[in-house]
């Protein structure tokens, strides 16, 4: 709610432009601000839409590469998540919200396998979206 009155705020100038140069034709520097600052709010407005959809998506990358690993987390709800880390030769089960981070329980043996897990980039993940499976092109079937 907050976001739509700060983007209302930041476009009433704007729309107050428009509807003086559609009033008056012959100012310059009206239609000079439109030109000029309707593709720059699209583009701001591009960024912020692309990252609430990274944060909702949960697109975030996680650096696994030091001696604590993060294999898979979970939402629990709005605040807690439940995450279950490599911490050596041991997993645990740990919970997450804004103030704490509580270790649930330690396994002794792993319970999930960690070595067959591929890690994607973003071009990996952008090249398998863009291309057809081979399945797709093998058949011949359209997405």
């Amino acid at each position: 709610m907050n976001n739509a009155r700060y983007l209302l705020m930041l476009l009433l100038p704007l729309l107050t432009g428009m509807v003086q140069a559609a009033q008056e034709p012959s100012k310059s520097a009206t239609s000079y601000l439109i030109q000029i600052g309707l593709p720059l709010l699209l583009i701001v407005g591009m960024i912020v839409g692309f990252g609430l959809l990274a944060k909702r998506f949960n697109l975030h990358h996680v650096n696994n590469k030091g001696p604590v690993k993060v294999i898979s987390s979970t939402p629990v709800s709005g605040q807690i998540r439940l995450c279950l880390i490599e911490a050596g030769d041991k997993q645990l089960l740990i919970s997450v919200s804004n103030q704490q981070a509580n270790c649930l329980h330690v396994f002794d043996s792993p319970i999930v396998d960690n070595t067959e897990k591929e890690t994607r980039d973003f071009a990996t993940l952008f090249s398998l979206a863009v291309k057809p499976s081979k399945q797709q092109a093998r058949t011949g079937d359209d997405p």
